[in-house]
């Protein structure tokens, strides 16, 4: 028990650094990962420090703002010219239907603090379930 407490004390710890780190730096920019849509490489819950202004190359994580989609988290899968990019998550069956315009594009992924992922296989290891899940 006192090695679990450790752990999430470190992780909580990590990821206050990153998002110091972040948020006082206008080149950096903390997001929080929600979905599963890039599985296995980001987890609902994990934290991505995004390189605001990086220009993506093919297999980057990219952060778009669309209007209408809100913030998403994809990777670039082919670059269309110097304009745009097209992107795909990575537990998605097909790519994204439209190709995203440099524009949208707000930075590359530099770094993961995987929390969520932490807690997931914490889960599945100890085998909890959620209190719904539970008769009273």
């Amino acid at each position: 028990m006192q090695r679990l407490i450790s752990l999430l004390r470190f992780c909580l710890l990590l990821a206050v650094i990153a998002a110091a780190v972040a948020v006082t730096s206008r080149w950096w920019m903390p997001v929080r990962v929600a979905g599963g849509s890039m599985l296995p490489a980001l987890h609902h819950g994990d934290l991505a420090v995004v390189r605001v202004g990086a220009g993506p190359r093919v297999g980057d994580v990219v952060l778009i703002s669309q209007p209408g989609r809100g913030l998403v988290l994809h990777r670039v899968t082919a670059l269309e010219g110097s304009t745009a990019v097209r992107t795909k998550g990575d537990a998605n069956p097909t790519p994204d239907v439209d190709p995203v315009e440099l524009r949208h594009v707000k930075g590359t992924v530099a770094t993961v603090v995987p929390v969520g992922g932490w807690l997931a296989r914490w889960r599945e290891r100890a085998g909890y379930a959620t209190l719904a899940a539970h008769d009273r």
